[in-house]
């Protein structure tokens, strides 16, 4: 009796072909656009879902955000108090606004904590600026900018598509990209092509670390096995053309006449396996010049 095909094992969504829960349990993001200040990288994570070490950064939030529910409070009462303020309806006393100074002293000195791919050469400890460094210091690797203040020729990675939606950009292990020009959009340069970005989405300089992983060789199947299981990726995968008949479309290549790998229009899903709806098959014919 045949199995199912790949296409079709996937749709269901077997326990082989699922990923686990706990490979993707660091979520790669920044905190919110207004807070700045001083960083510090708490750990690195070697994280099985990411082929990049991941570092988590604690940083002291300078300004209010409301990203978290509890803060509600705290943020409806400081709102509350400038309405009065600007209305001039009535006075504050002494003792509500002893206690709206310290609401906000607190919310200033909350702890935001958040998980960025590691830059190459970081080290758990070690200080980053999250923001505009100041004018006597010169920005180092690990710091997060926005697009306008990095300058032209600058190794950036994990650059945010939008601002405030987090890093989307060159995130796997060894990649980066680097600022060409600065215009109404910023330029990206990665490789072979270019990326316009708005000038206020933010980048870590540097480059990710883990670059050469792919170097070392797998050696054993069941090491390439379980990295391929850890990721969610069913491995190996066997060559249609190599399956029996009853496996595959493409299964068995007895005699010269190859069954047509153009699916039909109206074939199920798992069925629509080869080329779907192609204009045109085969080696188109070249140009010599």
């Amino acid at each position: 009796m045949g199995k199912r095909i790949y296409s079709q094992a996937r749709g269901k969504g077997s326990l082989t072909y699922r990923v686990r829960p706990r490979a993707y349990i660091y979520k790669i993001s920044y905190p919110s656009l207004n807070i700045e200040g001083i960083g510090k990288v708490i750990r690195l994570i070697n994280s099985l879902g990411h082929t990049a070490p991941l570092a988590e950064i604690e940083v002291v939030s300078s300004n209010i955000s409301s990203i978290n529910p509890k803060e509600e409070k705290v943020r409806n009462i400081i709102s509350f108090k400038k309405e009065l303020e600007n209305k001039n309806k009535q006075q504050v006393s002494k003792s509500d606004q002893t206690s709206l100074d310290v609401n906000i002293q607190k919310d200033k000195n909350k702890k935001i904590r958040f998980f960025v791919p590691a830059v190459d050469g970081i080290y758990e400890g070690k200080e980053i600026y999250i923001g505009k460094r100041p004018e006597s210091r010169i920005s180092e690797t690990g710091d997060i900018l926005k697009l306008k203040d990095i300058k032209q020729g600058t190794t950036v990675f994990n650059v945010e598509a939008v601002p405030g939606n987090g890093g989307k950009y060159f995130r796997s292990s060894g990649s980066f990209g680097i600022i060409t020009t600065k215009d109404d959009k910023v330029e990206i340069q990665v490789k072979r092509r270019k990326i316009k970005l708005h000038e206020n989405c933010r980048a870590i300089i540097g480059v990710v670390g883990g670059d050469g992983r792919i170097i070392k060789p797998f050696v054993k199947a069941g090491k390439k096995y379980y990295k391929m299981k850890s990721v969610g990726r069913k491995w190996h995968r066997t060559s249609a053309v190599k399956m029996n008949i009853v496996d595959h479309p493409f299964g068995s290549g007895r005699g010269k006449r190859i069954k047509s790998k153009i699916a039909k229009r109206n074939a199920p899903p798992g069925a629509k396996v080869g080329h779907i709806r192609p204009r045109k098959t085969g080696r188109g014919k070249g140009i010599l010049v």
